[in-house]
């Protein structure tokens, strides 16, 4: 059986969120998966001791550090969305440097898995830089404009990526993206995935939304067209990955997704179920209720 190999970025503050999504992942698959986590060197020795109980012998997980100093070229701060958002977020530019596989699934911490990832693995990609889920309608149409991408592509969401690593070496991504970085500074407010849709347009495989639900998907009238809302909808019942970004995530006071309870369960066997803040889903279940889908066992 072939081993499936996913990477994820984080500091020591995603290491909570990092822990639920591999278990969800292994929970959902029998296949053998090699997890690598790559750090700016932040995640202290307890953490990953922590990480570490969901070994398995068939899931191994190794650690890596990044040195910041090597990333200084690329924007963060105030010029980009988020001023907390640290250059771990284009750790996953180099991964076709750092590593000699031809294939990788990148996965943003803050994620659930509800299906088996070897579904999402054996997309053929042989033809294609990457694969990915389009992004919400009203940041599509701010991003197009700036990095001149055309109406008839789409601009993705770099929250889940999978990467042919070896054509992203053949044709010098990292050393494209850096250039890019010093040349269109400018350009770049959501820090890696702007630079993914610049640099890889006309050579992306777009995923059905399931495998990246967005917050925003999860409304009951999501910011789409027509046409994107009709292939949305049965995505919405069948979701195999939940994406808890741009809103409150399930660590957060005021989490208004109706997958935070089964974020929750993924952590009861860890140290931060024991130690976790009291959770206030009786204040947001009206909201939730009219801003979602009701989903069952929800």
């Amino acid at each position: 059986m072939e081993t499936i190999e996913i990477v994820y970025t984080i500091d020591d503050n995603c290491v909570q969120p990092c822990y639920a999504s591999i278990k969800s992942i292994a929970c959902h698959t029998k296949s053998s998966l090699l997890i690598h986590i790559i750090s700016n060197g932040t995640v202290t020795e307890k953490n990953q001791q922590e990480l570490s109980k969901l070994k398995t012998p068939h899931l191994h997980i190794d650690f890596t550090v990044f040195d910041e100093n090597s990333f200084h070229d690329f924007p963060v701060g105030n010029q980009t969305c988020n001023n907390n958002i640290p250059y771990t977020a284009y750790f996953r530019l180099y991964a076709c440097r750092y590593f000699s596989s031809d294939k990788m699934i990148y996965v943003d911490a803050d994620t659930l898995f509800l299906d088996d990832i070897a579904s999402l693995w054996n997309y053929d990609i042989s033809n294609y830089l990457i694969a990915s889920v389009p992004d919400l309608d009203s940041t599509q149409r701010k991003r197009k404009k700036v990095l001149n991408i055309s109406s008839k592509e789409q601009y993705i969401n770099s929250g889940l990526l999978v990467m042919n690593l070896k054509k992203l070496r053949e044709c010098h991504f990292f050393e494209e993206a850096r250039n890019f970085a010093l040349q269109h500074p400018e350009k770049i407010y959501f820090h890696d995935q702007d630079i993914l849709n610049a640099l890889c347009r006309g050579k992306i495989l777009y995923l059905p939304y399931r495998w990246n639900m967005i917050s925003g998907y999860l409304r009951k009238k999501p910011k789409c067209s027509l046409k994107e809302l009709l292939k949305l909808r049965e995505d919405q019942l069948n979701p195999s990955m939940i994406h808890f970004a741009g809103e409150k995530k399930p660590w957060e006071g005021g989490c208004r997704n109706p997958f935070q309870k089964q974020y929750r369960a993924y952590l009861e066997e860890s140290s931060w179920h024991k130690r976790h803040r009291a959770w206030k889903d009786k204040r947001f279940s009206v909201i939730q209720k009219y801003f979602f889908y009701k989903f069952f066992g929800i």
